[in-house]
């Protein structure tokens, strides 16, 4: 619509500039009632000054642009503030560890039943089994303890029965880790139900054949180990190779891992002595392995003969790092009475000791070729202190009275004899090392 020069029209002004009010002079009211002209006289307002008249006022531009404004404006808005809302909440969950679990409760002992016996395991014997399981799974690892014991410990009793009853190599199931703890497992429970409970200690297990050994060399876990048990009976010849003590370590676990936290199992043969005395199983659990060793210097294949050996796994610098802060940690606690291990117990150790002294100066007093002298080198010989044991100790004795029968050392070995038969436990003197537990 034209206008003048340098001026807008009314149209154009409502264009450009919504919110400006309408114009009401009388160049653009259309139909506008008749206005009294001056001097009275009624005018009739102009078409275009009564289509002007039509035009919203500016309250009314206002409500409609925030009407068709709102949805836009709160939209985005809510949108950023939404996301940064779900930005915080996600970088505080990145942050903030979810609630724990409740604790679990893990009961003092548990009873379960094999083959008709109640058989009683203390918490110390179960307890990081259940511990070393993620949060999630403890609880329902505890509802379900005492099923998971009887059903291991079972297993377990039927591996040692064949293993003792069959010739090597006629037990055909895989000695698998989970197979092997079993195993140990059926062991703790033998000693619990035989009144020989411990948590700390080592077993002689009858084992005539070889048969567990065997079967255990069969591991495809199995290693040489360096061990400071037994040293007495290492490097004897048995099954055609050296007799060296061997590990498995064992994953832990409730469903397969060993009692009182421990993580691997020690073995060797004790080789046997006559027909009275014949093989056994030595056996214990410790809290580590000890793969890497000074054995992996020695040859396997001398050692294993044609069994194979596991190669070195990285975990095997932590387990050896383990290892050897338990025995430093343990050292001067072999003749400790409460723990089951094979050392001499401390009133044998003690008289055996008397007894190597006297007979030292007695040998000083008469010469090498002396009573004293001999009697000496029988009773040292091939180490009943350096884990032949209380066993091999007797024998000896015995030896000293066949070849010097008319000699009496009553004064030394008295006391010595004394102290054997006083031990702790003092059955089964003929194949006993110390305070072992025995399984027959």
């Amino acid at each position: 619509m034209p206008g003048f020069p340098g001026q807008i029209n009314p149209f154009q002004n409502r264009l450009m500039n919504p919110l400006a009010p309408p114009r009401t002079d009388a160049t653009t009211a259309t139909n506008a009632p008749a206005t009294p002209a001056p001097g009275g006289a009624a005018r009739t307002a102009s078409p275009a000054a009564a289509a002007a008249a039509r035009l919203p006022t500016r309250a009314n531009v206002q409500v409609v642009y925030a009407q068709n404004n709102t949805e836009l404006d709160t939209g985005l808005l809510g949108r950023i503030k939404s996301g940064l809302s779900e930005f915080k909440a996600a970088v505080a969950r990145i942050f903030t560890r979810p609630a724990p679990p409740p604790p679990v409760n893990i009961p003092p002992m548990v009873t379960i039943t094999v083959n008709g016996q109640s058989i009683t395991f203390r918490k110390a014997q179960y307890e990081q089994m259940i511990m070393a399981l993620p949060d999630s799974q403890r609880a329902s690892a505890v509802a379900r303890l005492t099923q998971t014991l009887e059903g291991r410990v079972t297993n377990g009793l039927f591996i040692l029965q064949n293993l003792q009853n069959l010739p090597p190599g006629a037990f055909t199931l895989s000695a698998t880790t989970e197979r092997v703890a079993d195993l140990t497992l059926a062991l703790y429970a033998r000693a619990e139900a035989q009144g020989d409970g411990f948590t700390n200690g080592s077993f002689s297990v009858a084992d005539p054949n070889g048969s567990i050994a065997q079967w255990l060399d069969s591991s495809s876990e199995v290693y040489l180990r360096s061990s400071s048990h037994l040293e007495a009976y290492q490097g004897k010849m048995v099954d055609g190779h050296v007799n060296m003590q061997r590990g498995i370590d064992i994953p832990e676990g409730v469903t397969s891992g060993l009692p009182n936290g421990h993580r691997t199992v020690l073995y060797g043969t004790i080789p046997a002595q006559d027909a009275r005395t014949p093989r056994r199983l030595f056996l214990k659990t410790e809290s580590a392995g000890c793969r890497i060793s000074t054995a992996c210097l020695r040859s396997a294949s001398a050692a294993l003969g044609s069994a194979h050996t596991r190669g070195i796994h990285l975990s095997d610098i932590d387990e050896m790092a383990r290892h050897l802060l338990s025995f430093i940690k343990t050292r001067g606690q072999q003749g400790n009475t409460t723990a089951r291990k094979e050392h001499f117990p401390k009133n044998v150790s003690d008289a055996y000791k008397n007894a190597v002294k006297q007979f030292e100066t007695l040998a000083k007093q008469g010469g090498k070729n002396s009573p004293a002298a001999t009697a000496l080198k029988l009773l040292t010989q091939d180490g009943p202190a350096k884990g032949g044991g209380v066993c091999m100790l007797r024998r000896n004795i015995a030896e000293i009275g066949r070849q010097l029968p008319n000699v009496d050392f009553s004064a030394v070995l008295g006391p010595l004899n004394t102290a054997i038969t006083s031990m702790p436990n003092h059955d089964h003197l003929d194949i006993r090392l110390g305070n072992e537990v025995i399984i027959d």
